[in-house]
């Protein structure tokens, strides 16, 4: 959608996930299917180089929704347990909060959560407002 690759590339890999349309030939299982996917590029040296091994991936957050990121992989264990079949740990989180979350998948786009990155510098690099989710 329009401004998708703007972010991307403004900032990619980085602390922004982008939710968008998902198109009929993703044939993943994700779960329920809700019209939407989530697409993130983390800065984590680790997850980088998991992902240059095996192209993209298809994963959970390390919280569940509306609650705070675990700093540690023993705590995100035991919040999702059996759900989750692989757990990276790259030690302690050092990010403070999640990810801003900017929703594409919308007629006009939206902030469906405040993070690191500035809903100023998200409007700069799609050249357009943005709405609240």
């Amino acid at each position: 959608p329009p401004g998708a690759a703007e972010l991307a590339g403004a900032f990619w890999p980085g602390a922004l996930t982008i939710v968008m349309p998902q198109t009929p030939d993703l044939d993943w299982d994700l779960g329920e299917n809700v019209g939407t996917i989530a697409l993130r590029m983390p800065d984590h040296a680790d997850t980088l180089e998991l992902i240059e091994m095996t192209g993209p991936l298809a994963v959970t957050s390390a919280n569940l929704s509306g609650e705070p990121t675990p700093p540690e992989v023993e705590q995100v264990r035991a919040r999702l347990g059996e759900d989750v079949a692989i757990y990276l740990d790259g030690g302690p989180s050092k990010a403070a909060e999640g990810s801003t979350i900017v929703d594409l998948a919308r007629r006009r786009p939206a902030i469906v959560r405040e993070g690191p990155i500035a809903r100023d510098a998200i409007e700069r690099a799609i050249g357009a407002r943005i709405g609240r989710a």
